[in-house]
């Protein structure tokens, strides 16, 4: 099982696992662009984008 819920970790590169990151230990996304250098649209498109691979990936295990 816990390799089920950590092997989804690969599917994300290191930016999106950074945004996905931050959201999950409360950051806001302005707080997450500012250390990331981008835009907080553009973190939103990378943050559901990251979160579909996500669930594909949890589909196909």
């Amino acid at each position: 099982m816990d390799k089920v819920l950590f092997d989804w970790l690969k599917v994300l590169d290191e930016r999106e696992l950074k945004i996905v990151w931050g959201y999950a230990v409360g950051m806001r996304r302005k707080e997450i662009a500012n250390s990331l250098g981008y835009s907080t649209k553009w973190i939103k498109l990378k943050h559901d984008k990251a979160i579909t691979k996500i669930i594909c990936h949890i589909a196909k295990v």
